[in-house]
Formats: structure tokens, sequence, C-alpha cells
């Protein structure tokens, strides 16, 4: 078994999954109420590496790490900073919760509070 070939691809895996959520949240970035993602990841303590998971190693490999995982990809839903926008409508939601809008036909929700009157 080639494990330490393993162990290096898994954490390459890992690494790209996090590039992946950071060029999200770049790309994002001037989106109004956009909320930043998180790669969480998770130190395994054995890795198997044939079956792509935390297991029994083999005597020799029993004190080497298993690497890290992403255990989840989580969204930071904290309240960024207020701005004066200057329009007559423009609401801000501070804590948790979203506004809720309606075309008629379906409820949509969202954190942007520029709001306006049109026909």
């Amino acid at each position: 078994m080639l494990y330490g070939l393993y162990l290096s691809a898994n954490g390459a895996a890992a690494q790209s999954t996090r590039l992946d959520v950071i060029a999200n949240n770049l790309a994002n970035a001037d989106t109004t109420a956009f909320k930043r993602d998180l790669a969480v990841f998770q130190a395994n303590r054995t890795f198997d590496a044939e079956r792509g998971r935390g297991g029994e190693l083999p005597h020799q490999l029993q004190k080497h790490t298993g690497g890290s995982t992403v255990h989840a990809v989580v969204t930071d839903h904290s309240t960024g900073p207020l701005e004066v926008t200057g329009g007559m409508l423009d609401v801000a939601v501070t804590g948790p919760g979203f506004l809720k809008f309606t075309d008629g036909r379906q409820q949509y929700l969202s954190r942007d509070g520029r709001l306006d009157i049109t026909p």
C-alpha cells in the first residue's frame, strides 16, 4: 500500500476544496449581503487509504497521523459592518434573520436592504 501517496493526495484534495471556497469568497466580495463560506478541517487519527476514511493501520504505521480532510463548508452568518447608503427606503438587517419578499408566485429571502418602489 502506498500510504504516503494516498495521504498526500488526500491533503491535496482538502487544499483544493479550501482554494475553491476562497475563490468563491473573492468572486462575491462586492455582492451586497454576501456571506463568506469557511472550510472546516478535521484532523484524522488514522487514514484508511483504500476506503478514503479513518481506520486501523498496519503495525509500522500506527504512530503516523492520518492527515486532515475538509469536514464541512459552512457559511459565516455574522453581521457585517453597517453602511449609510442615503437611500430613503434602505434598511439594515442586524443579527439573525432575513427579509422576506414575494412576487405573487414565489417567496424569496434576502439580507440585501436596498429597497425601492417600482410599478
